[in-house]
């Protein structure tokens, strides 16, 4: 109950003061109006084949604005011809260099990402990175993982939007968790933001919930929790496990000196490895042992780069 009264607290004094800007303060010169009193004034641009985590958040933000403005704006594929005069561009395009003559947008650090707004377009981008044609990651057990992305800089840059501009807050997974301040106008004056984590292997860092990061299918309340915060989607895998578990039934048999010597007195332990299969004790001081572990990752990577 205490964290209930703490976010009714804090919803009324963020509302009062939403509500005394929009009272004081008067549109500048050059400001982005993306809502006016509960009305749409620019679509949504996402770049064309956008991944499908991408795609997903650019509709999450079209949700996210209709939530706190009432307006639900449109949101396009691909490069409109002619180009509007205003829009929000969720992702790098060849368009935006005219757009925004003074934006870099060279990413030169890992999942950097970049907010910025002139007095006619918004753009919110970031360091995006994938294979079209690998975009299918192996796990154990026969396992995949579809639509692998290595880095979604433009994922958690609309989050970043969603919470810094929008004022929504995820205090806990799921919509009772939710909190969304109401306004019926959205103004920006030009302002640029650029920002790229220190710690790139987050997910693991936080819940096994985080395992499945790289997998399109659908997320728990949990993971989208993880996702919004922006710790589901980071680019430096670090996962850990138990190691050899499938060479007593690779090798035991073709190579039983791989293996520790075992209570029976021998190499592989026969029919009954100890302490069992998965856990045989390994040989680690024979070279052979990892020249085979190296023979073995080299043919991970080749199947998976």
């Amino acid at each position: 109950m205490q964290m209930h009264k703490i976010t009714r607290v804090q919803r009324t004094l963020r509302c009062l003061a939403s509500t005394l800007g929009l009272l004081t303060a008067a549109p500048s010169i050059g400001t982005l109006m993306l809502v006016e009193d509960g009305t749409s004034r620019m679509p949504i641009v996402i770049f064309e084949d956008a991944p499908p985590f991408t795609r997903m958040a650019a509709e999450e933000l079209v949700d996210y604005i209709e939530k706190t403005t009432g307006a639900r704006p449109d949101l396009i594929s691909g490069t409109p011809d002619p180009l509007p005069e205003s829009a929000v561009w969720v992702g790098y395009q060849p368009a935006l260099d005219a757009l925004f003559p003074d934006v870099d947008f060279d990413f030169q650090h890992p999942e950097e990402i970049l907010i910025a707004a002139n007095a006619n377009h918004l753009v919110i981008a970031g360091r995006d990175r994938w294979d079209p044609e690998r975009n299918v990651r192996l796990l154990s057990r026969g396992r995949t993982l579809e639509h692998v992305q290595l880095e979604y800089g433009t994922v958690n840059a609309v989050y970043t939007f969603i919470q810094a501009h929008l004022g929504v807050r995820w205090f806990w997974p799921g919509s009772h968790g939710e909190d969304i301040l109401e306004q019926p106008t959205l103004r920006f004056d030009p302002f640029t933001f650029r920002y790229h984590p220190r710690i790139r292997g987050r997910a693991e860092l936080f819940t096994r919930q985080a395992m499945p990061r790289l997998g399109f299918r659908p997320q728990s309340a949990g993971q989208n929790w993880l996702r919004r915060q922006r710790l589901l989607f980071d680019s430096l895998a670090v996962p850990g496990g138990h190691a050899f578990s499938g060479w007593w039934a690779r090798f035991h048999e073709t190579h039983p000196e791989y293996f520790a010597l075992q209570p029976d007195g021998s190499r592989g332990g026969g029919d009954s490895p100890f302490p069992a299969a998965r856990t045989v004790k390994i040989c680690h001081s024979n070279p052979a042992v990892w020249a085979q572990w190296l023979a073995d990752v080299e043919a991970q990577i080749a199947r998976d780069p």
